[in-house]
């Protein structure tokens, strides 16, 4: 099951994730709230699911990161 992992992070807010089957990394650019950030890395992530990874979501299901806490 393809998991959004975190790689990195400022001040303890996550900035940078990869796929946990492939390892392609994921990150946006930009002035956003960490809650846009989240938003718009597992917007990108579920379509990279989708066409990289079908067989693999398929069947087992997709963990997508949880929202962060306001």
């Amino acid at each position: 099951m393809p998991q959004l992992v975190v790689v990195d992070k400022i001040d303890g807010t996550p900035v940078a994730w990869r796929c946990s089957i492939c390892r392609q990394a994921f990150s946006v650019r930009g002035k956003l709230t960490p809650q846009e950030r989240l938003q718009k890395v597992t917007a990108d992530f579920k379509i990279h699911v989708e066409e990289s990874h079908k067989a693999n979501a398929a069947s087992a299901g997709v963990a997508y990161p949880q929202p962060l806490p306001r």
